[in-house]
């Protein structure tokens, strides 16, 4: 792992080929269905793993290469879905 330099651009078009995120995400509300959107619809493939706090591990795929019929949300940006249970945390890999 890599921490970003908030002071250079984040761009896609760059020699690199793989990025990946890493946050913390903790509901302080009730129960609720969360969906985690990558706007930026010209990735090739967008991999969403998300760590429960229970230590389930799901896994989430899209980008332009998925079929819009073979996502998990039918969306041209890649929208993830994540239900919450209040006070419950997670960790997302994207």
């Amino acid at each position: 792992w890599k921490v970003h330099d908030h002071n250079q651009l984040f761009y896609y078009l760059t020699p690199r080929k793989n990025f990946w995120m890493r946050f913390n995400l903790e509901n302080h509300f009730s129960a609720q269905l969360y969906f985690i959107k990558v706007r930026e619809f010209m990735l090739d493939s967008v991999d969403c793993y998300i760590i429960m706090q229970n230590g389930e591990v799901r896994h989430f795929a899209g980008g332009e290469t998925k079929k819009l019929s073979e996502k998990d949300i039918y969306s041209v940006n890649s929208l993830f879905p994540l239900y919450l249970t209040q006070n419950e945390k997670a960790q997302v890999y994207i």
